[in-house]
């Protein structure tokens, strides 16, 4: 019985507000500082993305974690990205937000 009304009460806040987002932030789709400042590094050549094949990108020229110390430093107000499994993740997923072209 429990089950069935909080999966009513999911189904009745879903269909008030569709456009409303479940679960926790993205650390780089939900950041417009960290967005810009990653844009930013890219634009002026500090890494590079390389195609993997599957779909997702490899970055050169900058480690993952500095990537991550580098999304920390734009934006102090946001939750830090702690662990660099997050910035591997985003980039198998085709690096989603960032504008750029694979070399």
């Amino acid at each position: 019985m429990i089950s069935e009304r909080t999966k009513a009460g999911i189904a009745a806040r879903k269909a008030a507000d569709p456009d409303l987002k479940w679960g926790a932030k993205h650390w780089f789709l939900d950041h417009p500082k960290r967005q810009k400042h990653i844009q930013g590094l890219y634009n002026a050549g500090e890494f590079h993305l390389v195609s993997r094949g599957s779909g997702g990108v490899m970055v050169k020229g900058m480690t993952a974690g500095a990537l991550m110390a580098e999304a920390n430093a734009a934006d102090s107000e946001a939750k830090p990205v702690k662990n660099t499994e997050s910035i591997r993740r985003w980039l198998r997923e085709g690096a989603k937000g960032l504008n750029y072209e694979i070399d």
